[in-house]
């Protein structure tokens, strides 16, 4: 699991330039008067999309959830778009896994499916809700890749019983892993999360160059730096969100104290009880020990049924003879 410093790390880029996944600023450079195209162009990659597939023009809804609901999930930016054959993709940032976002996100999902169904309205046409999920944590421990995606499937074939249910995760600290600096970025959706990561200098230059829809977010980028009024309102926000990495941090070494004290409760009370055990054990192979040679049974076959040592029968049987046991 990743820790808080790497969250950390993916977000705090300093004064001197923007975090990237700041909400303010996505808010600016996706949602504004151009970002439609900035949008579109990351919905496709992280969903592989290619040829007659990509999606060409979307409609930008309103954000599915308040302010305080969205500080509530502990998320970044929550955005949802629709295409034209009604599909609607929510795009969401989270920066902190506290109340199990792997079982979260399908909740939510949830939520925002079952709101299309309309008085009267035949099931067939539901379109499908897609949600992209771009974590600044490793959420798939099991998973050995950065992009993992998900729908409804059978077990045996493999095959998808509806397009209805389709959740993507983006995990940032494996793609910073498995990318790293000097690798090149070999798709994509790859040059989208080198951004997302706060990527720089001559190696984003030529991504940009590469990639119109990543050249015009880093012209927006710098427009966004010269506009006092939103400057102040990021540095509040990304305020806002360091705070509440570091109340996790806070929350996570408190948790991991807890567990250990649990853990080490339930250790003793294990001990304990195999301490109680063997000893319950043991009285009882006395016991038996002490009837059988009460009624004549020698010692070798005492020791064979019980299980005891010679040496443990013999000092029973001088118990015996002596009257110590009765």
């Amino acid at each position: 699991m990743t820790c808080i410093s790497e969250t950390s790390h993916i977000v705090d880029v300093g004064e001197n330039r923007i975090n990237r996944l700041n909400d303010r600023f996505l808010r600016y450079i996706m949602t504004g008067e151009n970002g439609q195209k900035i949008l579109v162009d990351f919905i496709n990659d992280a969903l592989l999309l290619w040829d007659d597939n990509v999606i060409e023009t979307i409609e930008n809804l309103p954000c599915t959830f308040s302010d305080d609901c969205a500080k509530m999930k502990l998320s970044v930016f929550d955005a949802v778009a629709r295409r034209l054959d009604g599909r609607t993709v929510d795009v969401e940032v989270q920066f902190v896994n506290r109340f199990d976002f792997r079982k979260r996100a399908p909740y939510y999902w949830s939520l925002t499916h079952a709101k299309k169904q309309k008085e009267c309205m035949a099931y067939v046409q539901i379109q499908p809700t897609i949600v992209i999920c771009v974590l600044t944590f490793d959420m798939l421990d099991d998973e050995a890749g950065y992009r993992n995606s998900f729908k409804i499937i059978n077990e045996d074939s493999g095959r998808c019983l509806c397009d209805d249910l389709h959740i993507v995760y983006l995990e940032l600290p494996k793609f910073r892993r498995q990318i790293g600096k000097k690798n090149i970025p070999a798709t994509d959706l790859d040059k989208w999360l080198l951004y997302f990561t706060n990527e720089g200098g001559d190696r984003m230059e030529k991504i940009a160059a590469e990639k119109p829809a990543i050249a015009m977010a880093m012209r927006l980028e710098s427009h966004y730096w010269t506009d006092a009024e939103e400057k102040i309102l990021y540095a509040a926000e990304q305020r806002r969100m360091l705070d509440e990495i570091g109340e996790e941090l806070a929350f996570g070494i408190l948790l991991d104290a807890a567990r250990a004290e649990t853990e080490k409760a339930r250790n003793e009370t294990l001990r304990k009880s195999q301490e109680n055990l063997q000893r319950g054990i043991a009285e009882g192979k006395r016991s038996v020990a002490v009837n059988l040679l009460k009624i004549g049974t020698d010692v070798n076959k005492t020791a064979e049924v019980t299980g005891l040592t010679i040496e443990e029968v013999e000092n029973l049987y001088s118990a015996v003879l002596d009257g110590r046991l009765r």
